[in-house]
Protein backbone atom coordinates (compact mmCIF):
# COMPACT_ATOMS: atom_id res chain seq x y z
CA UNK A 1 0.00 0.00 0.00
CA UNK A 2 1.43 3.43 -0.87
CA UNK A 3 2.29 5.79 1.93
CA UNK A 4 -0.53 8.22 2.61
CA UNK A 5 -0.73 11.22 4.86
CA UNK A 6 -3.54 11.65 7.39
CA UNK A 7 -6.23 14.11 6.42
CA UNK A 8 -9.13 15.89 8.04
CA UNK A 9 -12.33 17.37 6.67
CA UNK A 10 -14.11 20.11 8.56
CA UNK A 11 -17.51 21.14 7.28
CA UNK A 12 -19.49 21.96 10.37
CA UNK A 13 -21.63 20.26 11.63
CA UNK A 14 -19.81 17.27 10.09
CA UNK A 15 -16.13 16.54 10.75
CA UNK A 16 -14.04 13.55 9.78
CA UNK A 17 -10.46 12.40 9.81
CA UNK A 18 -8.54 9.43 8.44
CA UNK A 19 -5.13 8.14 9.34
CA UNK A 20 -4.11 4.74 7.90
CA UNK A 21 -2.14 3.99 11.07
CA UNK A 22 -5.06 4.74 13.38
CA UNK A 23 -8.38 4.68 11.54
CA UNK A 24 -11.39 6.73 10.57
CA UNK A 25 -13.46 9.07 12.71
CA UNK A 26 -16.64 10.91 11.76
CA UNK A 27 -18.74 13.24 13.91
CA UNK A 28 -21.99 15.10 13.30
CA UNK A 29 -23.18 17.68 15.82
CA UNK A 30 -26.22 19.87 16.27
CA UNK A 31 -25.72 23.36 17.63
CA UNK A 32 -28.37 25.60 19.13
CA UNK A 33 -27.37 29.20 19.85
CA UNK A 34 -23.68 28.37 19.22
CA UNK A 35 -23.65 25.53 21.76
CA UNK A 36 -23.36 21.88 20.83
CA UNK A 37 -26.54 20.18 22.03
CA UNK A 38 -26.35 16.67 20.57
CA UNK A 39 -24.27 14.58 18.24
CA UNK A 40 -23.20 11.23 16.94
CA UNK A 41 -19.67 9.89 16.56
CA UNK A 42 -18.27 6.79 14.89
CA UNK A 43 -14.66 5.66 15.15
CA UNK A 44 -13.29 2.69 13.22
CA UNK A 45 -9.75 1.51 13.88
CA UNK A 46 -7.52 -0.22 11.33
CA UNK A 47 -9.41 0.46 8.09
CA UNK A 48 -7.26 -1.03 5.36
CA UNK A 49 -9.81 -1.89 2.66
CA UNK A 50 -13.50 -1.94 1.83
CA UNK A 51 -15.62 -4.34 3.85
CA UNK A 52 -17.65 -4.66 7.04
CA UNK A 53 -16.33 -3.25 10.31
CA UNK A 54 -17.89 -3.99 13.69
CA UNK A 55 -18.51 -1.28 16.30
CA UNK A 56 -18.30 -3.23 19.56
CA UNK A 57 -16.48 -1.01 22.03
CA UNK A 58 -17.56 1.90 24.20
CA UNK A 59 -14.22 3.71 24.34
CA UNK A 60 -11.59 5.27 22.11
CA UNK A 61 -9.49 2.09 22.42
CA UNK A 62 -11.60 0.21 19.88
CA UNK A 63 -14.16 0.80 17.12
CA UNK A 64 -17.30 2.36 18.56
CA UNK A 65 -20.41 4.44 17.99
CA UNK A 66 -21.94 6.95 20.39
CA UNK A 67 -24.90 9.34 20.52
CA UNK A 68 -24.98 12.12 23.10
CA UNK A 69 -27.47 14.78 24.13
CA UNK A 70 -26.00 17.46 26.38
CA UNK A 71 -29.33 19.18 27.06
CA UNK A 72 -30.80 15.95 28.46
CA UNK A 73 -27.48 14.92 30.05
CA UNK A 74 -27.39 11.48 28.44
CA UNK A 75 -25.29 9.39 26.09
CA UNK A 76 -25.72 6.01 24.46
CA UNK A 77 -22.91 3.87 23.06
CA UNK A 78 -22.07 0.55 21.49
CA UNK A 79 -20.45 -2.20 23.53
CA UNK A 80 -19.68 -5.91 23.23
CA UNK A 81 -23.38 -6.88 23.16
CA UNK A 82 -24.98 -3.79 21.58
CA UNK A 83 -22.96 -3.56 18.40
CA UNK A 84 -22.96 -1.55 15.22
CA UNK A 85 -21.86 -2.29 11.69
CA UNK A 86 -20.17 -0.03 9.16
CA UNK A 87 -19.96 -1.21 5.55
CA UNK A 88 -17.20 0.64 3.71
CA UNK A 89 -18.06 0.35 0.01
CA UNK A 90 -15.41 2.74 -1.34
CA UNK A 91 -11.97 3.59 0.04
CA UNK A 92 -10.12 5.96 -2.29
CA UNK A 93 -7.33 7.43 -0.16
CA UNK A 94 -5.60 9.50 -2.87
CA UNK A 95 -8.89 11.31 -3.60
CA UNK A 96 -9.92 11.43 0.09
CA UNK A 97 -13.13 9.44 -0.39
CA UNK A 98 -14.55 7.00 2.14
CA UNK A 99 -18.12 5.92 1.44
CA UNK A 100 -20.41 3.47 3.14
CA UNK A 101 -23.39 2.87 5.39
CA UNK A 102 -23.80 2.21 9.09
CA UNK A 103 -26.28 0.94 11.64
CA UNK A 104 -25.98 0.75 15.41
CA UNK A 105 -27.73 -0.47 18.53
CA UNK A 106 -26.83 1.79 21.42
CA UNK A 107 -27.24 1.33 25.15
CA UNK A 108 -27.16 3.37 28.31
CA UNK A 109 -26.33 1.89 31.67
CA UNK A 110 -29.22 2.38 34.07
CA UNK A 111 -28.40 4.11 37.30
Amino acid sequence: MPEVKPYQMFLYPLTSSYNPNIGFDIKARKKIYDEVQEGISIQIINIIDTGTYILNSNSSIGSFGIYYNIKNNCSYSTDSTQVGIVDIIKLDVPNKIIAGTFEMKLWKERM
